[in-house]
């Protein structure tokens, strides 16, 4: 598999520790040619199966292993739904609830209920990824963990649901350059610059197979683990 074609961030963070432990020597050719074998990249729902569409050849960015593909964010991204917010108060997210150097969020805001903004409209379950539309340069991107799973976003995320990819792998994946860098290249407007969610759901992504998302989550893991042990900024 080749680089992300960033020098940093998640994709890239092996640089800055290479040669730190045996595990981090290993890295480059686990990344590159991952363990087979695994099964086809197909969604199961309720009995049947689904292949995913993948995107043409000429539309792929890099090249990926044979058992991965390339597909639309429309293929592995659930609908996102509406709510109200519901009780004397509720827990909401917005754009200055998150943490973009660190991303996660740093602290939901509680607001009663008759004082929502109009804007609180997205429920979230354990394992969405928030990835701002509005600014996306700014990063401000966050994996909701139980504790948050009872909050309410703000309209102005894209919430990544899925039942296709690991949730820490689709964590990585949108955090990483080449889609952060690349969603920025539809960014329109000059007061706030923002990408829509058509944007988002006509990316292309590069799919492995679910034991393979589950290795690479397991790299990247004891990657930041180390980053942070050494403090390597």
């Amino acid at each position: 598999m080749q680089p992300l074609k960033a020098s940093s961030g998640v994709w890239g963070v092996k640089g800055g520790i290479r040669g730190a432990t045996s595990r981090a020597d290993e890295v480059k050719p686990v990344i590159r040619k991952f363990k087979p074998p695994c099964p086809p990249l197909k969604e199961k729902t309720n009995n049947t199966e689904s292949t995913h569409n993948e995107a043409g050849e000429s539309e792929a960015p890099f090249e990926i292993p044979n058992s991965w593909a390339w597909v639309k964010g429309y293929d592995i991204f659930l609908p996102i739904d509406n709510t109200e917010p519901q009780g004397d108060f509720f827990k909401y997210i917005d754009i200055d609830s998150i943490d973009n150097k660190n991303k996660k969020v740093k602290s939901p805001k509680t607001i009663e209920t008759k004082n929502a903004s109009s804007r609180a409209r997205r429920p979230l379950k354990y394992g969405d990824v928030l990835f701002s539309m509005v600014r996306p340069y700014l990063e401000n991107i966050a994996l909701i963990d139980e504790a948050l799973a009872d909050c309410i976003a703000s309209t102005g995320f894209f919430v990544c649901g899925t039942n296709i990819l690991d949730s820490r792998f689709l964590y990585y994946l949108m955090t990483s350059p080449y889609v952060v860098y690349g969603l920025n290249s539809f960014m329109k407007g000059d007061n706030s610059p923002s990408i829509v969610k058509d944007d988002i759901l006509n990316f292309n992504y590069p799919l492995p197979p679910l034991c393979e998302q589950e290795h690479i989550v397991q790299t990247l893991d004891t990657l930041f683990t180390l980053k942070k042990g050494l403090r390597i900024e």
